[in-house]
């Protein structure tokens, strides 16, 4: 029934003037824009689902417009369809909605609807037309324009054969879709967009690596992190919306706070959102809900306000999805866990841009190898850098005899130094106010100078120094805000406490080595190794890079190595000696304690040794069984040598 000369059996009698305007030598019929076509598809009957959906895309093709599935509905009990709608691709919207995709594709407007549709219903297994509405209130597709349209745009299999082809052989997609159009006389004969070949090479090169993206090679991925981190979860983890990912996270990190990258939700926003998105005061309580909420009862608050100022959006299934697992992306309800300040992916986003740069489709693997120590060693390097710019001198500072930022200046990285400073200076331009005092402890309100500041409450334990604000900076960043700062200023506490600096801040971070306690449980022994190398590991690299600044520390580092290669070699030596002597005690008991007395016991192995043998101190082999003990001295091959051990070995013959 899909055969163009077949077309005309799934078309009323009654429209005569529709078969009059359809050429029949095209597989994509051309059905007039005529009003007199307003019923053209009436009471046609098609076998099937796939047929049904092409009448009604040939149709609109010929119009001008893009279309889409609709509603289906069921007899009720089965699964056996009983109507089947398609709309035309702007039909059902009330607010803002996308254009249809003609040279207008990326713009929004505010409409009532495209109430274009037809309506097919099921009775013995044929699909019959009973209801067909020809009502757009969008400008329709112009027929140079028709090859635009979502719904008429399809990638065929040879065609797809001939760009993957092209792709393997190095071609860029640019030009092998270039290609393409050149053959089939202009891009409007091509059957389908740039776009299209861009999002089908992008997919087919995600296929390849489907399995690198699954729910179980993530749990690799994160176990063996873990392992190499010594059993030691992240606190914090952020990721895209991946749902292998979050699968992996929940087994693994049952413990840490999965959250999701605001960058990627900001990103995705406005393709969900249309038209909403452009609207400055949906956009500053959205944005306020993502990022500028400090409790859960304000979030609440926001998002109840813009559901309320914005009433259609109650049902936008994209909002309610976002807001079932806010607590992953929601910095009011993460506030709580340190997250060293990250709010988003980016980072990682960064390093997969560098590796982007040293790699592409042809290079080889040793290549990539080359290039990715380079890359690794210039990072080293600004690191090795960075560090001996905060050993060299203490950075300048806003106010020279502060006594805290001294104190700062000295133990925090220059980066963080002045992050740390940033927030002393701006805790000047705040206002504070005592509201209660009892047993020592002080509960203040601080508030920055200006109309729209928000009011803190910071709370100072003035025995233990201990200090906590509502905004929680300390405990999702590790650095002291200016509220907590300001209230210091004003209780003349010139250092910080030692529980309030982040030891990953510091200087002297490198340093730091994973705390192993002894007698703690590990899942088995090689758990234990990864660990000890790891410490090591950075450890040595620390004191290495520490050394190669100058001629004096370098011979000392040698030389410190070197004894401690000799010492190492030494004490293995004396472990093993001791190990094969208990080996062979142990077997020299068990022999002595067999039952069976009849088998003879056999003289010890003699080693000879280099010169003249003292005949005092090797009994001859005679005289085994008159005496009752002997003492022989054995060898022991370690490392391929001969080691003479300092004790003998005593040896009991039976019979004694």
């Amino acid at each position: 029934m899909t055969d163009s000369n077949n077309y005309e059996k799934v078309i009323s009698l009654e429209d005569d003037e529709a078969l009059k305007n359809m050429d029949v030598d095209n597989e994509t019929p051309y059905i007039s824009r005529s009003e007199k076509d307003i019923n053209a598809l009436m009471n046609t009957v098609v076998c099937n689902e796939g047929e049904a959906y092409k009448l009604y895309n040939d149709y609109a093709i010929g119009v001008g417009f893009s279309i889409r599935r609709g509603t289906t509905r069921y007899h009720v009990g089965t699964r056996d369809i009983s109507q089947k709608e398609y709309y035309c691709s702007s039909e059902g919207f009330s607010k803002e909605v996308k254009l249809c995709e003609t040279r207008y594709r990326n713009r929004f407007e505010t409409r009532t609807g495209c109430q274009a549709m037809v309506r097919f219903t099921i009775v013995d297994g044929m699909w019959k037309v009973t209801k067909f509405i020809s009502d757009h209130n969008h400008e329709l597709a112009s027929p140079s324009e028709i090859h635009l349209l979502r719904s008429n745009r399809e990638l065929t299999a040879s065609k797809a054969s001939v760009i993957n082809s092209m792709i393997n052989a190095g071609i860029s997609t640019k030009h092998a879709y270039a290609y393409l159009s050149k053959e089939v006389g202009g891009s409007e004969c091509v059957g389908f967009t740039k776009r299209d070949c861009y999002n089908y090479v992008n997919k087919q090169k995600m296929v390849l690596i489907e399995a690198d993206e699954t729910t179980d090679s993530f749990i690799w991925l994160f176990t063996s992190f873990l392992e190499s981190m010594g059993g030691k979860a992240p606190k914090t983890i952020i990721t895209d919306q991946d749902q292998a990912i979050s699968n992996a996270i929940a087994k693994v990190f049952p413990n840490t706070r999965h959250q999701l990258c605001l960058w990627h939700i900001s990103k995705n926003a406005p393709s969900h959102l249309g038209s909403y998105n452009s609207n400055p005061e949906f956009r500053r309580l959205f944005y306020k809900c993502l990022q500028g909420c400090e409790t859960e009862a304000e979030f609440q608050a926001t998002w109840d306000r813009m559901m309320d100022e914005f009433s259609g959006l109650r049902n936008h299934k994209w909002l309610n999805n976002l807001y079932k697992i806010r607590e992953k992306w929601c910095m009011a309800l993460n506030n709580d866990v340190f997250s060293g300040g990250f709010k988003s992916s980016q980072r990682s986003e960064s390093t997969n841009n560098v590796l982007n740069g040293i790699a592409n489709k042809s290079i080889s693997l040793r290549k990539f190898v080359l290039s990715f120590e380079d890359v690794v060693a210039r990072w080293r390097s600004e690191e090795a850098s960075e560090d001996y710019n905060c050993k060299k001198g203490l950075p300048s500072l806003a106010i020279r005899n502060s006594g805290i930022l001294n104190h700062a200046a000295k133990v925090y990285t220059n980066k963080i130094f002045k992050l740390f400073q940033n927030e002393l200076l701006n805790g000047i331009a705040t206002n504070w106010s005592e509201i209660a005092c009892h047993d020592n402890v002080y509960s203040f309100e601080v508030v920055g100078e200006g109309g729209n500041s928000r009011t803190r409450t910071v709370h100072f334990n003035a025995s233990t120094m201990d200090i906590g604000c509502t905004c929680k900076k300390f405990q999702s960043m590790g650095l002291l805000c200016s509220h907590a700062l300001k209230i210091f200023v004003v209780k003349n506490v010139t250092k910080i406490p030692d529980n309030y600096i982040l030891r990953r801040w510091t200087k002297d971070a490198k340093k730091r080595m994973i705390e192993y306690v002894q007698g703690e449980s590990h899942a088995n022994d090689e758990e234990t190794a990864t660990i000890f190398r790891n410490n090591l590991m950075k450890l040595s690299y620390d004191i290495i890079m520490r050394s190669q600044g100058n001629e004096a520390t370098r011979q000392f580092c040698r030389d410190a190595l070197r004894k401690l290669d000799i010492d190492i070699n030494r004490e293995l030596t004396r472990l093993q000696l001791s190990e094969n002597n208990a080996t062979t005690e142990n077997q020299i008991i068990d022999s002595f304690n067999e039952d069976d007395e009849s088998d003879p016991i056999l003289d010890p192995p003699q080693v000879k040794r280099k010169g003249k043998i003292m005949q005092s101190n090797v009994k001859e082999s005679s005289q085994i069984g008159s005496e009752r003990s002997s003492q022989y001295a054995c060898s022991i091959l370690v490392g391929g040598r001969e080691v003479f051990p300092k004790h003998h070995i005593t040896f009991f013959s039976v019979g004694c």
